[in-house]
């Protein structure tokens, strides 16, 4: 199901689109699905949907090892054996195919939790400055997830194939590449320690910060 609001909107307020790219087995969480863990009686899928209302642009769900019905578009990825490569190929093949294409792609990684509601308008906002180039989260200084890329790059990311993501492209001095501060401003869970370790972070009691973070 591909979002109205795009495919409906003029292209003077062609709005972004973010992908969650939410289709990985969760090796290491035992192949439990991530986005259905929850914390202090709401899941992850739950938690990001609230973030994402608060930024107000459409989203869709790149879904693959697990299936998923929620309020948000669900796209199948069924090559999601192959890696996170397969995942960002079909959301820019996604964008490409939309009558009207949006604006601009945020790849959004789906197990990111206590993400800064500012980051992604921070995003958009250096993208503005200056369309033709793509605008990663820095961590420690190098470009990461998440990411924006202009149509431009799409027809690239729709080639990727394997394990790795847009990472390598990002990295890549072809690429025009402006950076945003992320360290800090988000956390991951890759691990059931991680889940534990972010749910004593938002317990009502707790004060002590969470101390793994992304990259």
């Amino acid at each position: 199901m591909i979002p109205s609001r795009i495919s409906r909107a003029p292209e003077a307020g062609r709005p972004v689109l973010i992908a969650l790219l939410a289709a990985g087995r969760g090796r290491r969480m035992l192949g439990r699905d991530k986005l259905r863990l929850r914390i202090h009686g709401q899941s992850l899928l739950q938690r990001l949907e609230n973030t994402m209302s608060t930024v107000g642009l459409p989203m869709i769900v790149i879904d693959g090892c697990h299936r998923r019905k929620n309020g948000l578009p669900h796209v199948y990825n069924r090559a999601w054996r192959s890696g996170m490569g397969s995942s960002v190929a079909l959301a820019a093949r996604m964008a490409l195919s939309l009558p009207i294409r949006p604006a601009a792609l945020i790849l959004l990684p789906a197990d990111l939790v206590l993400l800064d509601t500012r980051l992604l308008p921070e995003l958009i906002r250096i993208w503005r400055e200056k369309p033709g180039s793509a605008v990663a989260t820095a961590h420690h200084g190098l470009p990461g997830a998440p990411a924006l890329f202009p149509p431009r790059d799409w027809r690239r990311l729709a080639r990727l194939r394997g394990p790795e993501g847009a990472r390598r492209l990002l990295r890549q001095s072809s690429m025009p590449v402006r950076l945003v501060d992320g360290d800090g401003r988000m956390h991951d869970i890759d691990t059931l320690q991680d889940l534990r370790l972010i749910r004593e972070q938002l317990a009502p009691d707790h004060r002590q910060p969470v101390t793994k973070q992304l990259y």
